[in-house]
């Protein structure tokens, strides 16, 4: 979803598309297809803490349901810092995440800020936002994600 949000709020964004799951690899190039976005979208199958793209070609990165999920944040986050170009900018959805134990202690935000500093994010500026855009369909998401993703970070 995330892909399709900012290729449709975006058009001129090249967008570059990692899951673990090949199935999910799989969805989101029948949506390329569908939506002519070959030129612009590139998919692969890789692990957060395996990233296979070179230092410094991002200019956001943005981990959905991520690097909670990973064997160890600590190389997830330092696989963001790799790859993101010198000026680095992180976005953590501020609302309470699935309710799951193993997740409580995402939802604190030092979790956040120790993972990342071991990462190698040490000038860090980090600000909690509710967002809650995907009710509406997909046009109500671009708007809520585009809005939200353009007042943390800047046009």
């Amino acid at each position: 979803m995330v892909t399709e949000v900012i290729s449709k709020a975006y058009p001129d964004a090249h967008v570059y598309a990692a899951d673990v799951a090949s199935d999910m690899i799989a969805l989101l190039e029948n949506l390329i297809n569908k939506n002519g976005w070959q030129d612009r979208v590139k998919t692969g199958v890789m692990d957060g803490v395996r990233l296979s793209y070179v230092d410094e070609i991002f200019d956001v990165s943005i981990t959905n349901f991520g690097i909670f999920f990973y064997f160890d944040p600590i190389i997830g986050a330092k696989e963001l810092y790799r790859t993101l170009k010198t000026v680095q900018e992180m976005i953590r959805p501020g609302t309470k995440p699935i309710a799951m134990s193993t997740l409580d202690r995402w939802t604190q935000r030092e979790k956040m800020e120790l993972t990342l500093k071991a990462g190698g994010f040490h000038n860090l500026e980090i600000h909690e936002k509710e967002t809650m855009w995907w009710n509406e369909g997909v046009h109500e998401a671009v708007k809520g994600f585009t809005d939200n993703f353009v007042n943390m970070v800047g046009d």
